[in-house]
């Protein structure tokens, strides 16, 4: 748990009450078809994102923790 807070904090930062799930969990949308094209303008127009994914409890593999020093 250690270790995870560590690189949690390298990633968000030591305020644990400022990290948030779509920090880290982001959606990005890419055209099939001109979203590769290679064309800056045209690619500007069909891909959007990236967007935070918001967690909840119902989020797979969700947990949660009370850490407390003792």
């Amino acid at each position: 748990m250690a270790d995870a807070h560590h690189e949690l904090a390298g990633l968000l930062g030591e305020d644990v009450n400022a990290w948030r799930w779509g920090d880290l969990h982001q959606l990005t949308l890419t055209n099939q078809t001109f979203g590769t094209s290679g064309i800056g303008p045209i690619e500007a127009l069909f891909n959007r994102g990236p967007f935070g994914s918001p967690g909840n409890k119902d989020a797979v593999n969700a947990t949660g923790w009370n850490i407390q020093d003792d």
